[in-house]
């Protein structure tokens, strides 16, 4: 944990924050990021540690930030570290936020460090400017407000989670909440009592850059924060009981303040502040129900009356009586009256007032359960957090009180009641807890209730039923009663005369005739003699007949229903029966989401989707609602029966489809020949006119399920096809009565050109190549469209919609974890990912430049005009919120960098060094996110060998006058040269602060320097203390076995790999007499300490890893970035290089150079034997070649006959293998041939047997290429394909790895005659191996 209390650190000279900044305290954010493990600490001690540091600020919340004072100013002032300019701004922004002058101090320092967006070199000098110190500090109260927010988020989160078992940090935070005691409560109550009395600022208060868009800014912060520490309250109580001395102080502060309505400032609030108001008025009143404690009362409310705290203090129940049973003129009163009623219907049994009976009368007059359910569908109470967890929990107690209390009928409609309970059951907690607990009290009520009701009353028990499937458990339970509900309702005159008969009393009546119940079903009959009784509802008399039924069978009649009324046109029987169709669509859309075996079991039932599909999407003006529901239900099936469904969906001719197949990419993109089938009409005559898209965006739903699970994909090419051109080119342009469809449409269309781009042509895998092409594949299909039409202009324009909108947005957000920022982010995500992997697809054969590709790297474009669009990419660095999309942005640039014909640094424009600047600082920051940095020094690496400009600019090199006048260079204030050696400094590998990922990246990078020969940052390198120690630290130490974790250890492998090049490199192009003193001695450590034989060895056991690894077919063009064959040739290129500078890498041992020759042979060896991959075949190459090029330097340390012995059996394998292996044959061949010249007292002479099977296949091998030698050019050919300077064109332009295969069979052949020249000293042996072969 060294220099653990630092939160970042930059040089930075001629500044008033001279040399390194240390930072007084964390901002929010990254303490918010720290706490809720989205940064790179990570480990429960890092968390732990950093809740004791910040505990007194958590504890403190907004308190921590204190007012201007005289003392503060002072102290500014006499700081002779900073320049007046700065202290005379400082002072200002004092005043302007009315913070502390030393806290703005830091503030500014925090500011300047993580969102500055400016050159930090010339923004002192500009604060002379007006306008420019004007929009400087609004900026400032920007990151100041968001300071302040992320805080409170972080005390929330702690309460969030601090009782979830499942949490990584649940003790952590547990402690640090038990150090808080009651002290936090207390705090976060004056906090709400500070900021809600708080008077607005103005501009002869705050200075005159307080206007009125700052006060606006100002009143919404306010109405922010009044928020949070509301739903801290909640959530603190959640875990804590609330005393009702509390209470009552909690509905007096809330009374007086109208539930959050009356707002001090609200003159100044802009059109967006209502919805903060409204949650307050939420808040408020769920913190009151939660006070009132009414799970006493839920089981047994007779016993739990004594237990219960309210009644027992007698003087507060009296006073809080006295205040809530004056309530009743507002709707955030609604459910404390209610709830307050109950309490006091069991608190007072004696009671003989109607008070109980008018509270209770003026919760259902303002509305109640229409409240709750608003409340309930409301961000951030309608989410997936613990707070709309909690949310839902509270109401829950209130309804099961409630309603073991009062009988349903009393409450109002059931319709209301299910509104509010369905969102409620949702939760997996509570819906367990609901099919677990008694049915006959409580919420089981309702059940009964709406059961006693069906199917008269159609929507309560399906949507009730749809509630209660949340996993695969629930959901059988609902199938289960489903299939066996106990009685039939329907209205009494639905029944002739003659057949019924009634009894005396007229509430029992009794079937005299059998009654069909649907014309399509003879399965559904009520027998005669079944009895009815009749419910008590106002109306008409409704009887209900005690028959047992099959709902499913019921159902499957309201579709035939349904499809019989619609035939003649949308009456008003047809649309009743409509809304029966989207809820039974519905429920069986939950159920199958959760249960794939009821896809079988329900087929009778959705198999009458199909025709209703149909049969509305030929009408006229269908609603649809009813269409939408059933293809959302479709999409779901299609998860398990793509096939099926898509077969039954070609009949009802709703998804776009082709007149005939179509073999080019080029006339299907261009229409002709398709049809926009019914989907495409209802999205053009209803759906957009509207601005409604419920079709659309199920539609794309099942296409993605069609996408992903059809075997043979091209039925849907059509479909994709209208996507591409019809929705995803103009949806931004759309009208839309709810933005969010906007979002869903175009993520929705993203996930399936993102599922398309990567993973649907792993299916073509088991396609015999004849089907291949023969089909048009998808994949192809979607890469052009994306490329060459209108749609690439859509991804763009997401691209495009640059980091202030997203963080606008992220910013108004209900949640910090979900909201409509979230879902931003996320379609931003999946652009990016497209458009990454849309240049990589892009045909290599390709001589045309796509509309997408010049709008990307040509023109300024997106939501940010004026700006090119790699910059408005690039400025995503300055986005925090989620890193993921500041991960894929540089990895976009990383991509461009290799393929686009243009200069990112040009096109960063004037944004080029702020960017610089924050994406160092992000590299550098110990708590930044550790794959952010590896992408960071990935496209740095690539920058290196394909952007000059670019890699100039974060090299940031310059250079000064040195001894006798030469130019020497130095590392300018910001460098990446700087933050990767910092990296890769000793005593942190290994360690959190270089973990093995970010030591490769960083080495990575170092070695494409000296692969570029950057002169001027080498020479730094050089010069920099430690650097060689550091540097060549990782060849020092033994890496485990390759088998125990090869994920890890093939990082470690590259990273050895690259120090071996670098040092290979630096010896080899400087020589001994200039090499660094601290080189020198690293060379002469690792020599003594016999690393040459280690990796020998070591590179040994890894050739056996490979043979033993079975591994899938290997793209020949990654074989490059293949970890194994980076390190074989790594050692490759170091031990040519110490064999070529013995003296300077310490090599002159005999018994060191035999054990590497040992170890080399030992891995060919291995590898001959398993030739059946490309690896194992590179692998070969390689060894082979270092074996061949070894040999001219070290054979006075070898015995050739020793290594003949060796080599022959080698050859005899490769000879024999039926690939053509001649870059393995060829450098065999020649090391027998060297090996053969050298004279010594072991001649090969001795040996006739071993110079028999030699020549054996000697002789094999000249036979072969004599008999399959490729016919020589002629004369005239060569003539003519030779230019003036001797260079073959052929070779240039024509197939120049059929050249590269003749070169090697006419060097393989040489070299074998050479070899049966030098044979040919053994007369009798050779003389009878000619004569077989």
């Amino acid at each position: 944990m060294r220099n653990f209390n630092k939160i970042n650190e930059f040089t930075c000279s001629d500044s008033w924050f001279q040399v390194e900044i240390k930072m007084r305290f964390r901002s929010g954010r990254e303490l918010w990021q720290i706490i809720t493990g989205q940064s790179f600490l990570r480990s429960q001690d890092q968390v732990g540690a950093e809740l004791q540091k910040n505990k007194q600020r958590l504890l403190n919340g907004l308190l921590f930030y204190k007012p201007p004072s005289d003392a503060s100013a002072k102290t500014l002032k006499e700081k002779k570290d900073v320049k007046k300019e700065v202290k005379d701004f400082t002072i200002r922004a004092s005043k302007f936020l009315g913070l502390d002058e030393l806290q703005t101090n830091s503030l500014i320092e925090l500011y300047l460090a993580q969102d500055f967006r400016e050159s930090l070199d010339e923004w002192e000098t500009k604060l002379s400017d007006e306008r420019y110190a004007q929009t400087l500090l609004g900026r400032l109260a920007d990151f100041y407000y968001e300071d302040r927010i992320y805080i409170l988020q972080s005390v929330k989160h702690l309460l969030s989670y601090s009782a979830d078992d499942k949490h990584p940090y649940k003790e952590k935070y547990d402690d640090c909440l038990q150090m808080f005691g009651d002290q936090l409560i207390n705090k976060v109550i004056d906090q709400y009592k500070a900021v809600f009395s708080r008077e607005a600022p103005s501009a002869e208060t705050h200075g005159n850059a307080m206007d009125e868009r700052q006060v606006a800014k100002w009143a919404l912060q306010c109405l922010r924060e009044q928020c949070e520490l509301l739903e801290t309250v909640f959530l603190y109580y959640k875990e804590y009981e609330m005393h009702p001395t509390r209470l009552l102080e909690f509905t007096r502060l809330f009374k007086s303040q109208g539930f959050g309505c009356r707002q001090t400032n609200k003159h100044h609030f802009s059109p967006g502040a209502e919805v903060f108001v409204t949650r307050l008025g939420f808040l408020s009143s769920l913190i009151l129900i939660e006070g009132l404690d009414l799970e006493y009362l839920q089981e047994t409310p007779a016993s739990a009356v004594p237990n219960h705290p309210i009644p027992q203090d007698q003087d507060t129940f009296k006073a809080l009586d006295r205040l809530i049973t004056g309530w009743g003129d507002n709707p955030h009163h609604a459910p404390v009256l209610l709830g307050w009623a109950a309490l006091r219907f069991v608190a007072l049994p004696d009671d003989t007032s109607p008070t109980t009976r008018k509270l209770g009368s003026a919760a259902l007059n303002i509305g109640v359960f229409q409240y709750l359910a608003g409340l309930l569908n409301t961000e951030p109470f309608s989410g997936q957090t613990v707070l709309a967890g909690v949310v839902r929990l509270i109401v829950r107690g209130l309804l099961s009180t409630v309603l073991s209390m009062f009988h349903e009928d009393t409450l109002g409609g059931i319709h209301d009641l299910i509104s509010v309970v369905t969102p409620v059951l949702e939760q997996k907690q509570l819906c367990r807890l609901f099919w677990e607990s008694d049915q006959t009290s409580g919420l089981g009520v309702l059940l009964q209730s709406a059961c006693n009701r069906f199917p008269l009353e159609f929507s309560p028990l399906l949507r009730l039923l749809t509630a209660l499937a949340v996993d695969r458990e629930t959901t059988d339970r609902v199938y289960e009663f489903m299939s066996c509900l106990p009685g039939y309702t329907e209205l009494l005159e639905e029944n002739k005369p003659g057949d019924i008969q009634g009894s005396a009393s007229g509430t029992v009546w009794t079937l005299l005739r059998h009654k069909g119940l649907y014309r399509t079903s003879a399965s559904l009959v009520i027998p005669a003699g079944t009895q009815g009784e009749i419910i008590n509802t106002q109306g008409p008399p409704v009887v209900r007949w005690e028959y047992t039924f099959n709902g499913w069978t019921l159902c499957s009649c309201e579709l035939d229903s349904f499809l019989q009324y619609s035939a003649g046109g949308f009456d008003a029987t047809s649309k009743q029966l409509a809304v029966r169709v989207t809820e039974v669509a519905e429920l069986l859309n939950k159920m199958l989401s959760f249960h794939r075996t009821l896809a079988e079991t329900l087929q009778p039932v959705t198999a009458k989707l199909y025709p209703i599909i149909q049969r509305l999407g030929a009408a006229p003006n269908p609603p649809i609602d009813v269409v939408a529901s059933c293809v959302q239900c479709l999409a779901t099936l299609a998860q398990y029966k793509p096939d099926k469904v898509w077969l039954d969906l070609q009949q009802t001719g709703f998804l776009p489809f082709a007149s005939s197949s179509q073999m080019d990419v080029n006339r299907v993109l261009s229409g002709i020949g398709m049809f926009a089938g019914n989907y495409g009409n209802l999205l053009m005559s209803l759906e957009r006119p509207s601005g409604y898209y419920p079709v659309t965006i199920a539609t794309l739903k099942l296409l993605l399920a069609l996408a992903k699970g059809l075997q043979f994909q091209e039925g849907i090419i059509p479909a994709i096809v209208f996507v591409l051109k019809e929705v995803f080119a103009s949806f931004y342009k759309w009208n839309y009565t709810n933005l969010k469809d906007r979002q869903e449409i175009g993520r929705r269309c993203l996930e399936i050109f993102h599922w398309i781009l990567f993973v649907s042509e792993g299916k073509d895998e088991t396609m015999d190549q004849d089907s291949k092409d023969t089909r048009l594949s998808l994949r192809d299909v979607c890469v052009s469209g994306l490329l060459y039409t209108e749609a690439g202009h859509s991804v763009l324009e997401i691209l495009g919609t640059g980091v202030e909108n997203i963080n606008n947005v992220v910013k108004l957000q209900a949640s910090a974890f979900e909201g409509p920022g979230q879902d931003l982010i996320q379609m931003v995500k999946l652009a990016f990912s497209v458009v990454n992997r849309l240049l990589l697809l892009k045909p290599a054969d390709s001589d045309t430049t796509s509309p997408l590709e010049q709008a990307l790297t040509y023109h300024a474009g997106g939501a940010q005009q004026g700006k090119h669009l790699v910059s408005v990419i690039a400025q995503y660095v300055y986005h925090r919120h989620d890193v993921r999309l500041t991960r894929l942005a540089t990895l976009m640039l990383k991509r461009l960098s290799q393929v686009a014909p243009m200069s990112v640094h040009a096109c960063l424009g004037d944004q080029a060094i702020p960017i610089r600047d924050m994406y160092l600082t992000r590299l550098q920051a110990k708590t930044e996110d550790l794959r952010l940095k590896v992408v960071i020094l990935e496209w740095l690496t690539v920058a290196v060998e394909t952007q000059p400009g670019l890699t100039e600019l974060f090299l940031n090199l310059q250079t000064k006058e040195g001894k006798e006048g030469v130019k020497e260079f130095t590392v300018g204030k910001n460098s990446c040269l700087q933050a990767a050696v910092d990296m890769i400094e000793g005593e942190k590998q290994g360690t959190y602060l270089c973990p093995p990922d970010l030591h490769c990246a960083a080495v990575t990078f170092l070695h494409a320097l000296w692969q570029d020969r950057r002169d001027g940052a080498l020479s730094v390198l050089r010069g920099r203390e430690k650097f060689w120690e550091s540097l060549l630290l990782p060849l020092q130490k033994d890496l485990p076995a390759i088998h125990t974790n090869p994920q890890v250890v093939t990082g470690q492998l590259k990273t050895c790999a690259h120090v071996m090049n670098i040092m290979a490199m630096e010896v080899h192009s400087i020589g001994s007499t200039s090499l660094d003193k601290e080189l020198k001695k690293c060379l002469k450590d690792f020599a003594d300490k016999k690393r040459f034989i280690h990796w020998s060895e070591y590179m040994t056991s890894l050739v056996e890893h490979l043979c033993e690894e079975e591994g899938g077919p290997v793209d020949p063009a990654h074989l490059r970035e293949n970890p194994y064959l980076v390190f074989l040739s790594a050692c490759r290129v170091a031990l040519l290089v110490a064999a070529s500078q013995e003296v300077t890498m310490h090599l002159s041992d005999k018994n060191t150079k035999v054990k590497i020759i040992h170890n080399i042979l030992t891995g060919i060896t291995t590898l001959v034997s398993h030739l059946d991959s490309v690896l194992t075949v590179k692998a070969a190459t390689l060894l082979t070649g270092l074996y061949v090029a070894l040999l001219p330097h070290w054979k006075g340390s070898l015995q050739p006959l020793g290594q003949l012995e060796k080599l022959v059996p080698i050859l005899e394998d490769v000879v024999g293998d039926s690939q053509p292996l001649e870059k393995i044959k060829t450098p065999l061949f020649s090391a027998i041939l060297t090996l053969l010249k050298i004279k010594g007292e072991d001649s090969i002479t001795e040996d006739t047997e071993l110079v028999s099977r030699l020549l054996s296949v000697v002789c094999t091998v000249v036979q072969e290429a004599t008999i399959y030698r490729p016919p020589q050019p002629t004369e005239s050919v060569k003539t003519a394909g030779t230019n003036g300077q001797g260079e073959n064109n052929d070779v240039a332009n024509g197939d120049s790895g059929m050249q590269t295969a003749k070169k090697d069979t006419y060097s393989l052949e040489n070299q074998s005659v050479c070899v049966l020249e030098a044979l040919c000293s053994v007369p009798e042996v050779w003389l009878e191996a000619m004569r077989r072969h």
